[in-house]
């Protein structure tokens, strides 16, 4: 199923009050609770741009940061694509980004595949290594956790333009390995303008009309997080 998260966040004028709830319902099922947090497995695929020259956004890098302080979330990998920034761009920022996390040891980082204008990308047919990454880690966890009762959930985070997202799913219905749920951050409750979805149309409607029928998916749209912008002037570097 589709699941639409009608978080409150609107409620909330405080921007990292905003990302924790966000990232609270990310890595909860969305039939699920979040009264008590069970352990997941998380695959981040994300377009960071926190202190880059050209970059639109610095939710992927809270976000992502916020991840990783949470005890019962693990990080398996991390995956860099396109939309708040040039695909170069995001992928050096995505490799910083877990090194100033102290990650780089725990979390591999693969690149994905970019064009020369950032928000305007076709269906990517040929190679993805990031797609293979994802694909490679999902099916490690799969065999790893298979004969386990109280296995971790596998989540994919969809955090940009859902170009990897996509071509993981086609490896995946030939592997038939899938993660528990996949969370996907895009689109518009009144059909309008946004950027993950915009930035590869080709990609994000393969992911929404194709994901449910193999694995339980959160579309948590842009309108929820629209009351909590955040930008490089609230920051302090």
């Amino acid at each position: 199923h589709v699941a639409c998260c009608g978080i409150c966040v609107s409620q909330f004028h405080d921007t990292m009050r905003m990302y924790i709830v966000f990232v609270l319902h990310a890595i909860h099922s969305a039939c699920g609770t979040a009264d008590t947090p069970r352990n997941v497995a998380v695959i981040v695929d994300t377009d960071p741009a926190l202190d880059t020259w050209f970059g639109l956004d610095v939710d992927d890098d809270l976000a992502v940061a916020f991840l990783a302080g949470l005890d019962h979330v693990r990080i398996l990998g991390a995956t860099s694509t396109f939309g708040n920034a040039f695909a170069a761009t995001t992928c050096r920022r995505l490799a910083s980004l877990v090194s100033e996390l102290g990650l780089t040891q725990s979390v591999p980082v693969v690149c994905g595949p970019g064009t020369t204008w950032p928000w305007r990308a076709s269906f990517h047919e040929g190679s993805n290594p990031a797609a293979q990454h994802l694909a490679t880690l999902t099916q490690t966890f799969r065999k790893g956790h298979a004969a386990s009762v109280n296995a971790e959930q596998l989540v994919w985070l969809s955090l940009g333009s859902m170009t990897n997202i996509a071509a993981v799913l086609r490896l995946s219905e030939a592997s038939g390995m899938y993660p528990d749920e996949i969370v996907v951050l895009g689109a518009r409750l009144d059909g309008g303008w946004e950027l993950n979805v915009w930035a590869d149309v080709a990609s994000a409607y393969y992911v929404l009309a194709n994901a449910s029928r193999y694995v339980n998916i959160t579309l948590v749209e842009i309108d929820t997080v629209a009351d909590a912008v955040v930008g490089m002037r609230y920051l302090e570097i």
